[in-house]
């Protein structure tokens, strides 16, 4: 079922809002990037832009290089541990991930649905190593993700339209809506022989697509074992959220 919309509050900080937004625009991009440029990603005059960049560099968040322009900084590390270590998502996804690989030999991908894109916390492809799937993939369109499209099917159809806006043509907009109505019938997407997608928790915080060639008559046999899956890594991530003294012992791991 569709999760409910996230209402703005009546009086949102926008400080904090444009803060936010310019941290996540500095570490997507890779790359330096100037107050101007920045004003012009956040739609915002090129002072205000300058003056949440200097914050976020005596934070520890960004830092300056000798031609003014700005990278992530040291404190993204922090609190990138932090927040993994905190979620626990990657970390109880990753052993069932391998022993899908082992059992399936399929590559699969571990998505989390951020504003109109999918980022990818795990992406593996081929004999690629542990390390090198861990966060190993751009972030994607989530209109043009099937993994993107099993996390929309978790939202409220005007919640979508919020986040794609005029993305999509009238055209689009009813594929899509079609595809969302068969999302949150069956649970997942299936083309059989080349891979699944499906959502972890409700509401979805993240979703698995495991992607490549298999036998279509264990297709049953696949969407089963993903559902096993799913239910307990978000388990696994709710539980100390639910019962704050519940301790990972008290459940066995899934085979």
């Amino acid at each position: 079922m569709p999760t409910r919309p996230s209402h703005r509050p009546v009086q949102p900080n926008q400080s904090v809002e444009r803060a936010i937004a310019c941290l996540m625009e500095l570490t997507a991009l890779g790359r330096p990037v100037t107050c101007k440029e920045m004003a012009e990603r956040l739609g915002v005059e090129r002072t205000r832009a300058s003056r949440v960049l200097g914050t976020l560099a005596h934070l520890g968040m960004a830092e300056r290089l000798q031609d003014l322009s700005y990278i992530p900084g040291s404190g993204i590390h922090v609190l990138s541990a932090m927040s993994l270590r905190s979620s626990g998502l990657l970390r109880h996804a990753l052993p069932h991930i391998q022993r899908m690989q082992h059992k399936w030999g399929l590559s699969v991908a571990l998505g989390v649905l951020w504003r109109d894109q999918v980022s990818f916390l795990y992406h593996s492809g081929g004999h690629r190593a542990v390390a090198d799937s861990i966060a190993g993939a751009e972030p994607w369109p989530v209109a043009k993700s099937t993994l993107g499209r099993v996390l929309l099917a978790r939202k409220e159809d005007d919640e979508i339209r919020a986040i794609l806006g005029e993305k999509l043509s009238a055209q689009e907009w009813d594929d899509l809506m079609m595809a969302m109505a068969r999302i949150r019938r069956d649970g997942y997407v299936l083309h059989e022989g080349e891979g699944l997608s499906m959502a972890i928790s409700t509401p979805a915080t993240a979703g698995l697509r495991f992607m490549g060639g298999y036998d279509a008559s264990r297709s049953e046999e696949l969407v089963e074992d993903a559902r096993v899956i799913v239910e307990d890594i978000a388990w696994r991530v709710e539980s100390p959220r639910r019962e704050p003294q519940a301790h990972e012992a008290d459940r066995s791991p899934s085979n």
